[in-house]
Protein backbone atom coordinates (compact mmCIF):
# COMPACT_ATOMS: atom_id res chain seq x y z
CA UNK A 1 0.00 0.00 0.00
CA UNK A 2 1.25 3.31 -0.66
CA UNK A 3 2.12 6.15 2.10
CA UNK A 4 2.80 9.45 1.19
CA UNK A 5 5.13 11.46 2.93
CA UNK A 6 4.70 15.37 3.47
CA UNK A 7 8.34 16.03 3.14
CA UNK A 8 7.75 15.21 -0.67
CA UNK A 9 5.11 18.53 -1.46
CA UNK A 10 6.63 20.86 0.33
CA UNK A 11 9.90 21.01 -1.71
CA UNK A 12 12.53 21.82 0.92
CA UNK A 13 10.46 24.43 2.64
CA UNK A 14 10.47 24.05 6.67
CA UNK A 15 7.14 24.96 6.99
CA UNK A 16 5.34 21.68 7.24
CA UNK A 17 2.38 23.06 4.72
CA UNK A 18 1.54 21.60 1.27
CA UNK A 19 -1.60 23.13 -0.62
CA UNK A 20 -1.91 20.85 -3.67
CA UNK A 21 -4.56 21.26 -6.41
CA UNK A 22 -5.03 18.34 -8.99
CA UNK A 23 -7.40 16.47 -10.90
CA UNK A 24 -8.14 12.74 -10.05
CA UNK A 25 -8.18 9.67 -11.67
CA UNK A 26 -11.71 7.75 -12.21
CA UNK A 27 -10.50 5.17 -9.61
CA UNK A 28 -7.25 5.58 -6.94
CA UNK A 29 -5.72 2.51 -5.23
CA UNK A 30 -5.98 2.69 -1.10
CA UNK A 31 -3.30 4.71 0.21
CA UNK A 32 -2.61 6.47 3.33
CA UNK A 33 0.02 9.43 4.49
CA UNK A 34 2.47 10.80 7.95
CA UNK A 35 0.60 13.88 7.61
CA UNK A 36 -2.86 15.72 8.45
CA UNK A 37 -5.18 15.66 5.13
CA UNK A 38 -8.21 18.75 5.13
CA UNK A 39 -9.45 17.88 1.58
CA UNK A 40 -11.90 20.29 -0.29
CA UNK A 41 -13.86 19.30 -2.94
CA UNK A 42 -14.16 22.07 -5.69
CA UNK A 43 -15.80 20.13 -8.39
CA UNK A 44 -18.05 17.23 -9.37
CA UNK A 45 -18.34 14.17 -7.60
CA UNK A 46 -16.97 10.83 -6.17
CA UNK A 47 -17.04 7.74 -3.97
CA UNK A 48 -14.93 8.22 -1.07
CA UNK A 49 -14.24 4.68 0.77
CA UNK A 50 -12.57 4.33 4.40
CA UNK A 51 -10.64 0.78 4.76
CA UNK A 52 -8.89 -0.78 7.89
CA UNK A 53 -5.36 -2.50 8.07
CA UNK A 54 -5.57 -4.77 5.83
CA UNK A 55 -7.12 -2.40 3.12
CA UNK A 56 -10.51 -3.71 3.22
CA UNK A 57 -13.25 -1.42 2.64
CA UNK A 58 -15.03 -0.43 6.14
CA UNK A 59 -17.21 2.41 4.94
CA UNK A 60 -17.93 4.13 1.46
CA UNK A 61 -19.86 7.75 1.08
CA UNK A 62 -20.80 9.91 -1.96
CA UNK A 63 -19.20 13.08 -1.43
CA UNK A 64 -19.71 16.64 -4.03
CA UNK A 65 -18.26 19.50 -4.73
CA UNK A 66 -18.66 21.71 -0.96
CA UNK A 67 -17.83 18.60 1.14
CA UNK A 68 -14.85 18.65 3.47
CA UNK A 69 -13.35 16.11 5.77
CA UNK A 70 -10.31 14.80 7.08
CA UNK A 71 -8.18 12.26 6.81
CA UNK A 72 -5.46 11.78 9.87
CA UNK A 73 -2.06 10.16 9.58
CA UNK A 74 -2.21 6.36 9.20
CA UNK A 75 -5.98 6.32 8.32
CA UNK A 76 -6.38 4.81 4.97
CA UNK A 77 -8.80 5.53 2.05
CA UNK A 78 -9.07 5.76 -1.54
CA UNK A 79 -11.47 7.17 -3.77
CA UNK A 80 -13.48 5.36 -6.88
CA UNK A 81 -16.53 7.07 -9.36
CA UNK A 82 -14.86 10.16 -9.68
CA UNK A 83 -16.92 12.45 -12.47
CA UNK A 84 -15.22 15.71 -13.33
CA UNK A 85 -13.71 15.30 -9.78
CA UNK A 86 -10.78 18.01 -8.30
CA UNK A 87 -9.83 18.96 -4.77
CA UNK A 88 -7.99 20.73 -2.61
CA UNK A 89 -5.84 19.20 -0.60
CA UNK A 90 -4.45 21.08 2.19
CA UNK A 91 -1.58 18.54 4.20
CA UNK A 92 -0.41 19.77 7.28
CA UNK A 93 2.22 18.16 9.87
CA UNK A 94 1.39 16.22 12.64
CA UNK A 95 3.27 18.53 14.67
CA UNK A 96 2.52 21.59 13.31
CA UNK A 97 -1.19 21.10 14.23
CA UNK A 98 -0.46 19.58 17.70
CA UNK A 99 1.37 23.12 18.40
CA UNK A 100 -2.28 24.99 17.61
CA UNK A 101 -4.28 22.34 19.56
CA UNK A 102 -4.84 24.52 22.69
CA UNK A 103 -6.57 26.91 20.23
CA UNK A 104 -8.29 24.59 18.26
CA UNK A 105 -9.76 22.31 20.83
CA UNK A 106 -12.31 25.41 21.15
CA UNK A 107 -13.69 24.67 18.14
CA UNK A 108 -17.42 23.04 17.79
CA UNK A 109 -16.02 20.46 15.55
CA UNK A 110 -12.36 19.57 16.49
CA UNK A 111 -12.83 16.33 18.09
CA UNK A 112 -14.68 14.89 15.31
CA UNK A 113 -12.24 16.06 12.55
CA UNK A 114 -8.86 16.10 14.57
CA UNK A 115 -8.58 14.19 17.07
CA UNK A 116 -6.91 10.57 17.32
CA UNK A 117 -8.80 8.88 19.30
CA UNK A 118 -12.02 9.73 16.75
CA UNK A 119 -14.06 6.46 15.47
CA UNK A 120 -13.77 6.26 11.87
CA UNK A 121 -16.70 6.97 10.57
CA UNK A 122 -18.57 9.48 7.77
CA UNK A 123 -17.66 12.74 9.66
CA UNK A 124 -18.38 15.47 6.29
CA UNK A 125 -19.35 18.99 6.67
CA UNK A 126 -21.04 20.62 3.58
CA UNK A 127 -20.14 24.22 2.70
CA UNK A 128 -22.75 26.61 0.81
CA UNK A 129 -21.34 28.06 -2.08
CA UNK A 130 -20.30 31.41 -0.72
CA UNK A 131 -18.96 29.03 2.51
CA UNK A 132 -16.54 27.43 0.01
CA UNK A 133 -16.03 30.32 -1.90
CA UNK A 134 -14.25 31.97 1.67
CA UNK A 135 -12.70 29.07 1.87
CA UNK A 136 -11.24 29.04 -1.24
CA UNK A 137 -9.89 32.50 -0.39
CA UNK A 138 -7.65 31.55 1.99
CA UNK A 139 -6.57 28.80 0.87
CA UNK A 140 -5.19 30.77 -2.10
CA UNK A 141 -4.05 33.20 0.06
CA UNK A 142 -1.86 30.27 1.59
CA UNK A 143 -0.38 29.36 -1.50
CA UNK A 144 0.32 32.79 -2.05
CA UNK A 145 2.01 32.85 0.99
CA UNK A 146 3.75 29.41 0.79
CA UNK A 147 5.32 30.42 -1.92
CA UNK A 148 6.14 33.61 -2.17
CA UNK A 149 9.43 35.24 -0.30
CA UNK A 150 11.64 33.74 1.90
CA UNK A 151 10.83 31.90 4.67
CA UNK A 152 11.37 33.40 8.37
CA UNK A 153 9.92 33.35 11.98
CA UNK A 154 7.21 35.89 10.55
CA UNK A 155 6.11 33.89 8.11
CA UNK A 156 5.20 30.65 10.15
CA UNK A 157 3.29 33.29 12.36
CA UNK A 158 1.43 34.37 9.41
CA UNK A 159 0.56 30.89 7.90
CA UNK A 160 -0.75 29.77 11.33
CA UNK A 161 -3.07 32.95 11.64
CA UNK A 162 -4.41 31.96 7.97
CA UNK A 163 -4.74 28.05 8.74
CA UNK A 164 -6.70 29.68 12.43
CA UNK A 165 -8.92 31.90 10.13
CA UNK A 166 -9.48 28.69 8.05
CA UNK A 167 -10.46 26.33 10.82
CA UNK A 168 -12.76 29.02 12.28
CA UNK A 169 -14.65 29.24 8.85
CA UNK A 170 -14.78 25.62 8.64
CA UNK A 171 -14.85 23.86 11.32
CA UNK A 172 -16.77 26.53 13.94
CA UNK A 173 -20.62 27.52 14.08
CA UNK A 174 -23.34 26.03 14.18
CA UNK A 175 -25.70 25.25 11.41
CA UNK A 176 -23.61 23.67 9.28
CA UNK A 177 -24.48 20.87 7.02
CA UNK A 178 -22.77 17.40 8.93
CA UNK A 179 -23.16 14.54 6.95
CA UNK A 180 -22.74 11.08 9.27
CA UNK A 181 -24.93 8.95 6.86
CA UNK A 182 -23.38 7.08 4.25
CA UNK A 183 -24.81 8.14 0.99
CA UNK A 184 -25.06 7.53 -2.94
CA UNK A 185 -25.47 9.73 -5.55
CA UNK A 186 -26.53 9.69 -8.76
CA UNK A 187 -25.49 12.22 -11.53
CA UNK A 188 -29.38 13.46 -11.71
CA UNK A 189 -29.16 14.35 -8.08
CA UNK A 190 -26.29 15.32 -7.93
CA UNK A 191 -27.21 17.96 -11.17
CA UNK A 192 -30.74 18.92 -9.00
CA UNK A 193 -28.26 20.13 -6.20
CA UNK A 194 -25.75 21.88 -8.76
CA UNK A 195 -29.18 23.66 -10.07
CA UNK A 196 -30.02 24.70 -7.06
CA UNK A 197 -26.78 26.40 -5.47
CA UNK A 198 -26.87 28.20 -8.44
CA UNK A 199 -30.35 29.63 -8.53
CA UNK A 200 -31.82 29.83 -5.40
CA UNK A 201 -33.81 32.62 -5.60
CA UNK A 202 -36.03 30.97 -8.20
CA UNK A 203 -39.08 29.62 -7.14
CA UNK A 204 -38.59 25.97 -6.08
CA UNK A 205 -40.77 22.53 -6.83
CA UNK A 206 -38.88 19.74 -5.29
CA UNK A 207 -41.91 17.52 -5.52
CA UNK A 208 -40.94 18.35 -9.73
CA UNK A 209 -37.50 18.41 -8.71
CA UNK A 210 -38.04 15.02 -6.92
CA UNK A 211 -39.64 13.39 -10.39
CA UNK A 212 -37.05 14.81 -12.24
CA UNK A 213 -34.17 12.46 -10.64
CA UNK A 214 -36.57 9.68 -10.10
CA UNK A 215 -37.71 9.68 -6.62
CA UNK A 216 -40.43 10.10 -4.46
CA UNK A 217 -40.28 13.07 -2.62
CA UNK A 218 -39.77 11.73 0.74
CA UNK A 219 -36.97 9.62 -0.94
CA UNK A 220 -35.52 12.54 -2.36
CA UNK A 221 -36.10 14.69 0.73
CA UNK A 222 -34.09 11.59 2.50
CA UNK A 223 -31.24 11.17 -0.41
CA UNK A 224 -30.23 14.68 -0.44
CA UNK A 225 -29.95 15.01 3.57
CA UNK A 226 -27.58 12.35 3.41
CA UNK A 227 -25.30 13.90 0.63
CA UNK A 228 -25.60 17.16 1.65
CA UNK A 229 -26.06 17.29 5.61
CA UNK A 230 -29.70 19.43 6.23
CA UNK A 231 -33.42 18.94 4.33
CA UNK A 232 -33.95 20.24 1.23
CA UNK A 233 -35.89 23.14 2.70
CA UNK A 234 -33.15 24.22 5.36
CA UNK A 235 -30.51 24.24 2.44
CA UNK A 236 -32.33 26.34 0.36
CA UNK A 237 -33.22 29.00 3.26
CA UNK A 238 -29.06 28.99 4.11
CA UNK A 239 -28.61 29.61 -0.49
CA UNK A 240 -30.76 32.64 -0.11
CA UNK A 241 -30.01 33.67 3.06
CA UNK A 242 -25.99 33.80 2.00
CA UNK A 243 -27.39 35.72 -1.00
CA UNK A 244 -29.55 38.13 0.87
CA UNK A 245 -26.30 38.92 3.21
CA UNK A 246 -23.61 39.90 0.19
CA UNK A 247 -26.26 42.44 -1.04
CA UNK A 248 -26.68 43.86 2.18
CA UNK A 249 -23.42 43.95 2.54
CA UNK A 250 -22.51 45.15 -1.17
CA UNK A 251 -26.07 47.72 -2.08
CA UNK A 252 -28.27 49.70 -0.92
CA UNK A 253 -31.51 47.93 -1.94
CA UNK A 254 -34.53 47.83 0.07
CA UNK A 255 -35.01 44.74 2.57
CA UNK A 256 -38.47 44.25 0.83
CA UNK A 257 -36.73 43.98 -2.31
CA UNK A 258 -33.88 41.66 -0.95
CA UNK A 259 -36.42 39.11 0.52
CA UNK A 260 -38.52 39.19 -2.52
CA UNK A 261 -35.37 39.01 -5.15
CA UNK A 262 -34.22 36.14 -2.57
CA UNK A 263 -37.75 33.52 -2.90
CA UNK A 264 -38.91 35.02 0.57
CA UNK A 265 -42.31 35.04 1.32
CA UNK A 266 -42.23 38.60 3.08
CA UNK A 267 -39.67 41.06 4.59
CA UNK A 268 -41.03 39.86 8.32
CA UNK A 269 -40.13 36.05 7.21
CA UNK A 270 -36.60 37.23 5.60
CA UNK A 271 -35.76 39.13 9.06
CA UNK A 272 -36.93 36.06 11.15
CA UNK A 273 -34.83 33.93 9.26
CA UNK A 274 -31.74 36.15 8.87
CA UNK A 275 -31.81 37.25 12.73
CA UNK A 276 -31.72 33.13 13.69
CA UNK A 277 -29.35 31.87 11.27
CA UNK A 278 -26.64 35.44 12.01
CA UNK A 279 -27.98 36.48 15.15
CA UNK A 280 -28.61 40.27 14.25
CA UNK A 281 -31.27 41.84 12.07
CA UNK A 282 -30.89 42.83 8.54
CA UNK A 283 -31.02 46.35 8.87
CA UNK A 284 -28.59 46.53 12.00
CA UNK A 285 -25.90 44.15 10.22
CA UNK A 286 -26.06 46.48 6.94
CA UNK A 287 -25.40 49.30 9.40
CA UNK A 288 -22.73 47.37 10.98
CA UNK A 289 -21.15 46.47 7.85
CA UNK A 290 -21.23 50.38 6.51
CA UNK A 291 -20.04 52.34 9.45
CA UNK A 292 -16.47 53.58 9.99
CA UNK A 293 -14.69 52.00 12.79
CA UNK A 294 -15.23 53.94 16.51
CA UNK A 295 -12.60 55.46 18.15
CA UNK A 296 -10.46 53.54 20.62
Amino acid sequence: MKTFYLKKFTEGRSLPLSVRNSPHEENTEPHTHDYVEIVFIRAGHAVHHLHDREGRVVLSNSIIKGDVFTILPGEIHSYTNSRMFRNYNLCVGKQFMDDMAEELQTLAYFDTFFSPDREIGINQLHLTPLDFLAAENIIKRLVLLLHGGQESKSKKIAVKILLMELFLQIFDGALKGWKQNPARISDNLFMSITKLEARPQDKVNFSKIAREVGMSLSSFAHKFKETVGVPPSEYLNLLRLENAKKQLEETDMPLFDIAAGNGFGSDNYFIRLFKKRYGITPKRYRTLCSEPPGPA
